[in-house]
Parts: structure tokens; sequence; C-alpha cells
């Protein structure tokens, strides 16, 4: 393992190895929905909204006021930029065979490339 000013993590250590974490990352099945067919688009936003409700059911979420947005902010706050993740479960059995069904998934997450810095998730 080798450290950086960041934080801990493992590099492959072979080019073989390399190249087998590249195309895992390439067939993660990953869903941008302007990238999709408008049924598909219909199904990711069913998709969020399943996961949406599961926070206000939870109550993990409150939905707050552009006041109260600005109060925070004053207070010393920040926004952290969030983005939907949305899979599809089944990607690599769909590629395969098309008698499977997509099983799509999303999950709201902190949004990386816009926040401006590394997050070490731990």
């Amino acid at each position: 393992m080798k450290q950086t000013r960041e934080g801990p993590y493992t590099a492959p250590e072979r080019e073989e190895d390399a190249k087998r974490t590249n195309k895992k990352k390439a067939t993660t099945g990953e869903k941008t929905c302007r990238n999709e067919t408008p049924e598909m688009q219909r199904k990711l936003r069913e998709s969020r909204n399943k996961e949406w409700n599961s926070w206000k059911k939870y109550q993990a979420v409150r939905l707050i006021t552009a006041e109260e947005a600005q109060a925070y902010c004053d207070q010393g706050y920040k926004a952290i930029p969030a983005r939907w993740v949305s899979l599809d479960k089944n990607g690599k059995l769909c590629a395969t065979s098309h008698e499977v069904q997509e099983k799509l998934k999303s999950r709201l997450a902190i949004d990386e490339q816009r926040l401006g810095r590394r997050i070490i998730p731990s």
C-alpha cells in the first residue's frame, strides 16, 4: 500500500491488474439520464423517486426554503454538491442476454468533481 498526502490507496502492481481494474470501471452500468431513451429516462426517474421517498420516510432529509439556506450560509455552513448515481445492477447480464430485465438502483451521492477536493471514503 502506498501513502500519499491524500491518504492510503492500493495501486495495481502489474499491468494485467491495471487492465482488469479499468475494465471493471468501464462496465459498472452507470446510467446518465440525458444519454438514455425516453423510456429509460422514465425508469430512471422512478428509481430516483423511490430513493428520494426512502430519504423522506426515514427523515434523513428536510427541504428548506431559499431564506433558510441563506441563513445557514451566513452562519458559515457550506453547500455540498450532490448528484444522482443510477446503476443497472443487471447491466452485465443484459449485455449478454436480451431476456434479462434491467434492475435500476439510484443513490444520491456527493459530487466530488464539483466539490473541488478529493474525498477519501472511510
